[in-house]
């Protein structure tokens, strides 16, 4: 999805790796800054008047990651997520 970002949405792109390293550094988890960016995506496309089409795939695109990572989330509800130092 990154790459897709970059190209589709350069400016977004950047703002939303801004938001990935600050929600990594504050909490340590690689996990948590990927779906705050995952949400973020759909949401910064609209903002910035991306076509229909793209916010509803990049939405889309975003129900099939939280379903692949349901595990992910899961450890991160129940608290044991491996923080980001672990991750590397």
């Amino acid at each position: 999805m990154g790459g897709a970002t970059l190209v589709l949405q350069p400016l977004l792109f950047v703002i939303l790796t801004g938001v990935w390293l600050a929600v990594r550094k504050l909490t340590g988890k690689a996990s948590l800054a990927s779906l705050c960016i995952m949400a973020g995506l759909p949401i910064g496309v609209a903002v910035l008047r991306g076509p229909g089409w793209e916010v509803a795939t990049t939405a889309a695109l975003g129900v099939l990651v939280l379903m692949r990572h349901l595990d992910n989330i899961k450890r991160l509800l129940g608290g044991s997520e491996l923080s980001a130092s672990h991750d590397e």
